[in-house]
């Protein structure tokens, strides 16, 4: 079978944004659905008289966790639930900046040809300049470059210990959606380049966040609260009920 014209940039692009489908989803579905599909069992060991864990799970979402109003001993199975969830989102979010990554080296290797020469960060800066791109396309790939490239990309292949996640607050949904959507701005002023064309930033993330992976292309990051921080006020909460009973 002859490859030599397979496009790994596309088959990168696509892979990236299948993995922010993924981490958008755990907020968005049921957490018995999100468990699921994530291949998490969602043992419970319910020993209350109402055994209403199950219902619970499949009826809330992990933004519908109020602490306040959880029953204690289902606190301690929700924050097992969210613990894994949370492993998870991050786990999504490292898959995508990594695809998202080698996309965006592939391609400007692939334009740049023989000068494909220099840094990440010097070859799409000097492409963009040259370019004319303006402040806010400049800003776009900054915003790319710092909080993708620098803050998931680099810690996680070039990790400084084997154990140990110290960029955690990137490796969430609302912070990565924006700012791959910043690098896909940047792809589409390349392919305007490239193929003389005028596609817009925005109508053109729209078709591939929305239509093709089922990614909202806007966001109100509000609407993805950090469950990963009640983990503990629960697993707390249920330690005070028992605290109480002894």
């Amino acid at each position: 079978m002859d490859l030599s014209n397979y496009d790994i940039a596309h088959y990168l692009g696509h892979k990236a944004l299948n993995n922010l489908h993924r981490a958008h989803r755990i907020y968005k579905v049921p957490i018995s659905v999100a468990l699921s599909e994530n291949g998490i069992s969602g043992f419970n060991i319910d020993f209350k008289e109402n055994h209403d864990i199950e219902s619970e799970s499949q009826r809330n979402t992990v933004c519908d966790i109020n602490v306040s109003s959880v029953d204690p001993i289902n606190a301690f199975h929700f924050a097992g639930h969210l613990s894994s969830l949370r492993r998870k989102e991050a786990e999504h979010c490292i898959d995508t900046a990594i695809y998202f990554q080698a996309m965006m080296e592939a391609d400007i290797n692939d334009v740049l040809g023989s000068n494909a020469n220099g840094s990440f960060n010097s070859k799409w800066t000097k492409f963009l300049k040259r370019n004319g791109a303006n402040s806010a396309e400049l800003g776009y790939f900054d915003n790319y470059l710092t909080n993708v490239y620098r803050k998931i990309r680099i810690p996680t292949v070039h990790a400084p210990d084997r154990k140990g996640l110290t960029n955690v607050d990137a490796l969430r949904f609302p912070f990565v959606h924006e700012n791959i959507k910043h690098g896909w701005y940047c792809f589409v002023f390349l392919l305007n380049i490239v193929h003389d064309s005028k596609m817009d930033y925005e109508e053109n993330w729209e078709i591939m966040s929305n239509q093709a992976h089922g990614i909202p292309a806007k966001i109100d990051e509000h609407d993805y609260p950090d469950y990963g921080s009640i983990i503990g006020q629960l697993n707390q909460k249920h330690l005070d009920h028992f605290n109480e009973k002894s």
